[in-house]
């Protein structure tokens, strides 16, 4: 099954949607993230990797609850300072999977394109309501950030 992206081009359907347990070809490996980061305490980052071929991120997310609303992820690269170097935005799955249709247990993978050249030592990951501008509310290991996002340092 394929989905038709704004490009006219062909998405296959399993570069996706995941069901959770199931072999999945040509799946990306990931880091998990244990404990994974909580948004909108509806909604898990259960892991991801950077592929340096490709430049981009990859992030598989699992709603743990029907979101009810259309997220957007935001990407930051951070240099060892914590200063921004550059950001990769955009809409979940490249807005083949909106946040609002997702059911409990669904997990999706997100790909970012990161900038080129830059070389970050974290990432600050979060989501955000493009209409308001409004954060998720995040938890993660026992606390609440107050900037609503989780920075994962890059190790290489």
């Amino acid at each position: 099954m394929y989905v038709f992206r704004e490009d006219l081009t062909w998405t296959p359907l399993h570069e996706i949607w995941r069901v959770p347990g199931a072999p999945h070809p040509g799946d990306p490996e990931i880091i998990p993230l244990e404990p994974a980061p909580r948004f909108d305490g509806r909604i898990v980052l259960r892991g991801g990797r950077i592929d340096e071929e490709k430049g981009e991120l990859i992030l598989v997310w699992e709603a743990l609850a029907p979101p009810g609303r259309r997220w957007q992820v935001f990407v930051h690269l951070l240099d060892a300072k914590g200063q921004l170097l550059g950001q990769a935005d955009g809409p979940m799955a490249e807005g083949l999977a909106p946040t609002e249709a997702w059911q409990a247990g669904d997990q999706v993978i997100d790909r970012h394109q990161l900038p080129r050249g830059l070389t970050p030592s974290a990432l600050r990951i979060g989501l955000y309501d493009l209409t308001t501008g409004e954060r998720a509310a995040v938890t993660w290991q026992g606390s609440a950030p107050p900037d609503r996002s989780v920075v994962l340092p890059i190790s290489r």
